[in-house]
């Protein structure tokens, strides 16, 4: 029996904090000083706000922000307090339960006390500024709210001040920096070792969750490192036996994977953000700039973005760039002397406690020798047309319990390094956009404990980046890829300095290059994402190696080959080609080879037909799949085989830049170039060559048979760009027929924005599909900034965004004072 989700009761009422946290605000608002804020727009919708003090720029800030996103900005407050069921009904009353017990708002109430100063400021005055226009649009319901809401069925309500902080959470904290792999790891090793044996099972283990493949691309290269340019070498784990671990019995490891799914989309190291790039170059590689930054985060697609732009001018800020809805901060910018982007990290700042049980009260658990009660919370959930369910949740000295295992008497308890630091790392931003120069930056830089890439340019032509995030230092015993033991015998023994994370200023070569791959060489794989040889930044640095020197618009354009480059193909096209040496020149294996081999590895569809302009695509994806199954199939259980789409890590899913295919790569390429050699032979003996020719052949029968013999007519149908109405957390983001889907599928950020710097100014320029404005009017009438930035992004263009007072002043056509 699983009791991760305890017994349910059903009462009446309404859950405390929320009637505090609503007074709290409406107090805030009744003593802020009156005062007054300019909004002006320009021709794509987006808002300059000026302000003389932090208040009433955060007013208009807020105000701004629910005119173009009030419907997102109830999704995101709902969906990261467990509040979805409430107005979208019974279908995410499941969501609602994972999200509160993998995390208890309330946490966040003694940190929000204790604000001061400007902090307290902004977030008080982006409450009453978007409370103003929730007032605003229920004073003038069929004219000013939103469609979306008439098409669910429910009104915006009242903002407090903890739902400025628990949007960042839910955003950022959840999404990119609180993903594990450890409890899923435990079931593959315990499937493996039940299927294969101890000694077997734990090779192939070792095979799948690689721990160093010393090929891997790095953001830091290692002669930057050795000559003091890069921090300190970080300190690195070392894998160890766990023979103190029970066993995870496969009820409570599905019970984890629901939550997994519910929470992430999916469970195993294919979850893990990887999908967002960023590139820096400065003047020693530039013909006519200073330093250029590129930023490409990839945070979903979806109908409105997930992006939203603005500027800040006054009480001390003057920034210009894009957030995510609900922040109170521009998370990628400029404020005229610097610019500053960043990606996701999959650094080990999380980990997963095995907590031993009490046999009388599974409710204590041992610690330091003695039985201690765990911390209990009981919260309700409301549900629209149904009744509100109320659920007991349990934490331990190490955090939430994820997961109970009764079988084997044990509990599942989550322990982050941001914990508690929530509002500090979130400041850590705000303040980021007040530096003026690198040391001001990277003081800000250091006080964030999640883990994130981090990239600067500034006026004076330096480039640079900080792998961020508080990294705990773990005993020499300590196994990254699996649960720990809580008994207290291997708890964190501190946290690394910030000054020891990698880090870089104006490299070697001149740029810097980054798509969530390897920060520097002392930084090895954990439990999430893995690095391996195969990483997508090779499509941004084959570019930047290919000149000596490239001018502003060539740096903008790395864009547009990036995007359409395959992430595997290039590493294959060699094995493939000594496979096939020797092999007559009819041969139905070296035909489809040299259909892969003669594609220039772009997926493209250049006359717009609606297939891929070269055959070797079809050729390639038809043989990936072929030899990924064929590979794992002997030895890897079915539930890991399911092909593309899956909620798991699927091995044999040949699209992307998966886990399998990197795998298989190790296997053929037997150490080639210096990448590691696996402990466990999937391929049992056979030669590289002779798998290669074989899988060649099979794929040669599938495609034949769909297209036919002549490998010219062998084109694929290409994949859709889908901008989706849901949210990354999958709860309505706007109304069903909001969907845009565009062909060929684009590999690239969100958003992309770039600064230049030249002769001590910065200009930028963005593109943010589908467009600013999210608002569609209850007669169904879309805003004109509604989708105004799609074909701009499709085609691999940008708009001007005005960062000096005159620049905005000469782009303003629309002009608004709020005075309150």
């Amino acid at each position: 029996m699983v009791h991760r989700r305890p017994g349910l009761r059903v009462v009446i009422g309404v859950a405390g904090w929320l009637l505090a946290g609503m007074t709290l605000a409406a107090d805030a608002k009744s003593q802020a000083p009156h005062g007054s804020v300019v909004i002006k727009r320009d021709n794509y919708g987006v808002p300059s706000i000026y302000a003389d003090d932090t208040y009433s720029l955060y007013y208009g800030y807020g105000y701004a922000l629910a005119e173009d996103r009030l419907f997102q900005l109830e999704s995101t407050r709902r969906s990261s307090q467990g509040r979805a069921a409430e107005v979208f009904g019974a279908s995410y009353l499941e969501k609602d339960r994972d999200v509160l017990t993998n995390y208890d708002p309330e946490t966040l109430r003694p940190q929000l006390a204790a604000l001061k100063g400007e902090h307290r400021l902004a977030i008080d005055g982006m409450v009453a500024g978007i409370n103003a226009r929730i007032r605003d649009v229920l004073a003038d319901p069929d004219r000013l709210l939103p469609k979306q809401f008439k098409d669910f069925g429910f009104q915006p309500e009242r903002w407090t001040d903890i739902d400025v902080p628990m949007s960042w959470v839910g955003q950022l904290l959840f999404r990119f920096s609180d993903y594990t792999s450890q409890i899923s790891n435990t079931a593959l090793l315990s499937e493996l070792i039940a299927a294969h044996g101890d000694v077997e099972g734990k090779k192939i283990f070792a095979t799948l969750r690689w721990r160093d493949d010393r090929s891997s691309p790095l953001t830091v290269q290692i002669e930057d490192q050795e000559s003091g340019r890069a921090g300190k070498p970080g300190r690195a784990f070392k894998p160890a036996e766990m023979s103190s671990l029970k066993p995870l019995s496969p009820a409570a490891a599905m019970a984890e994977a629901s939550q997994s799914i519910n929470l992430w989309g999916g469970t195993g190291p294919d979850r893990t953000p990887h999908s967002s790039n960023t590139w820096l170059v400065n003047r020693s590689r530039l013909v006519d700039a200073d330093a250029v930054l590129v930023s490409g985060p990839q945070v979903g697609d979806h109908v409105p973005s997930m992006i939203w732009s603005a500027s800040l001018h006054g009480a001390g800020l003057d920034a210009t760039g894009m957030t995510y809805p609900g922040l109170p901060y521009l998370h990628f910018g400029t404020n005229g002397t610097i610019a500053w982007g960043r990606t996701a990290l999959a650094g080990s700042i999380i980990d997963v406690y095995q907590e031993q049980l009490n046999p009388a009260n599974p409710h204590q658990y041992r610690f330091k020798g003695k039985w201690v009660p765990m911390t209990k919370r009981t919260v309700t959930i409301k549900v629209r047309d149904g009744q509100p369910v109320t659920l007991d949740l349990y934490s331990t000295v190490h955090g939430p319990v994820i997961a109970f295992d009764d079988q084997n008497r044990t509990a599942y308890a989550k322990r982050r390094s941001w914990a508690g630091r929530e509002l500090e790392s979130m400041f850590a931003y705000y303040d980021e956009m007040k530096a003026q120069s690198f040391s001001e930056w990277s003081a800000a830089i250091a006080r964030k404990s999640n883990n994130q890439n981090q990239y600067y340019a500034d006026r004076d032509g330096n480039i640079a980046y900080i792998q961020a995030g508080r990294y705990p230092i773990r005993p020499k015993d300590f196994e990254i890829q699996l649960p720990t033991p809580g008994t207290g015998e291997r708890e964190w023994l501190g946290f690394q300095p910030a000054a020891d994370n990698a880090r870089v200023m104006n490299p070697k070569r001149g740029y810097i290059a980054n798509w969530n791959n390897r920060p520097s060489i002392d930084v090895l794989n954990t439990d999430t994402l893995l690095w391996s040889k195969l990483n997508h930044v090779d499509a941004i640095t084959r570019q930047f190696d290919a000149k000596p020197k490239l001018t502003v618009a060539e740096v903008w354009d790395v864009n547009r080959t990036a995007s359409y480059a395959s992430e595997q193909q290039p590493y294959f096209v060699p094995l493939l080609r000594a496979a096939v040496a020797n092999e007559a020149a009819d041969s139905r294996a070296r035909i489809v080879a040299e259909a892969i081999i003669g594609w220039d590895g772009q997926e493209d569809d250049a006359a717009r037909s609606g297939r891929y302009t070269s055959p070797g695509v079809a050729a390639y994806y038809e043989w990936m799949a072929t030899a990924l199954t064929r590979f794992y199939s002997r030895d890897i259980p079915k539930k890991y085989l399911t092909g593309c789409g899956g909620a798991g890590s699927s091995l044999n899913c040949p699209w992307g830049q998966p886990l399998g295919a990197q795998v298989l790569y190790f296997a053929l390429a037997k150490g080639e170039g210096g990448t590691l050699i696996p402990p466990f032979d999937f391929l049992h003996g056979e030669a590289p060559a002779e798998f290669i020719r074989a899988t060649l052949a099979e794929a040669d029968k599938a495609l034949s048979a769909r297209y036919g013999a002549d490998p010219s007519v062998w084109l694929l149908e290409t994949k859709p760009k889908t901008w989706s109405p849901l949210s990354p957390a999958e709860v309505p983001w706007s109304s069903p027929d909001e969907k845009i889907v565009s062909k060929p599928n684009q590999k690239r950020g969100s958003m992309n924005a770039m600064y230049v710097f030249k002769n001590g100014k910065v200009s930028m320029c963005d593109a943010t599909p589908p467009g600013q404005s999210g608002f569609i009017a209850p007669d169904g009438k879309p805003d004109p900034h509604y989708r105004d930035q799609q074909q701009l992004y499709t085609s691999f263009d940008c708009k001007s965004r005005p960062v000096t007072a005159a620049e905005v002043e000469a782009s303003t056509v629309s002009r608004r004072e709020l005075k309150f």
